[in-house]
């Protein structure tokens, strides 16, 4: 009994994605090694320009979201500090579903500014996929954060 390709790998998650990563950073490499491709001069064998290295990175900037409404009726430092452990748990998890789900980015450019004006950049920083790999096992948003070189002040547990 023959099985095709389709049904060996998983559908969603697991290997079939990682499968899917790997397939579209070599589509993409291929790309640019074409575009490398010159004509050939006159007698020359593959005469061409060899591509060493390639990276891409994305530049993303997003408010943080505000306080749940639930929430809205705590003291000051209690509502900053939901506040800062929120924003926290919430860059990891976008930083992870961004590289997931853009196989061939290497590296996120991040800015996240405050839900209210004047907009002000609460954490700023450089996140490279081979740092986020690091992070795995780092039951800390804050340590994760600084594990990944994001930039932020805290005082008091607060922003």
């Amino acid at each position: 009994m023959s099985v095709s390709r389709q049904t060996e790998r998983p559908l969603f998650g697991g290997a079939g994605r990682a499968w899917r990563a790997e397939w579209e950073r070599r589509r993409l490499r291929n790309r640019v090694t074409r575009a490398l491709t010159m004509a050939p001069r006159g007698g020359v064998a593959n005469d061409s320009s060899l591509l060493r290295e390639m990276s891409l990175s994305l530049n993303v900037e997003w408010y943080a979201r505000d306080l749940h409404p639930w929430d809205r009726d705590l003291p000051v430092e209690r509502r900053a500090e939901l506040f800062t452990a929120e924003l926290m748990a919430d860059t990891i998890v976008a930083i992870r579903q961004i590289f997931e789900r853009l196989a061939e980015i290497d590296a996120i450019q991040i800015r996240v500014l405050e839900p209210a004006e004047p907009h002000n950049t609460i954490l700023a920083g450089t996140v490279c996929r081979d740092d986020l790999n690091a992070t795995r096992g780092c039951p800390s948003p804050a340590m994760s954060l600084k594990l990944l070189g994001l930039q932020y002040r805290v005082s008091a547990g607060c922003f």
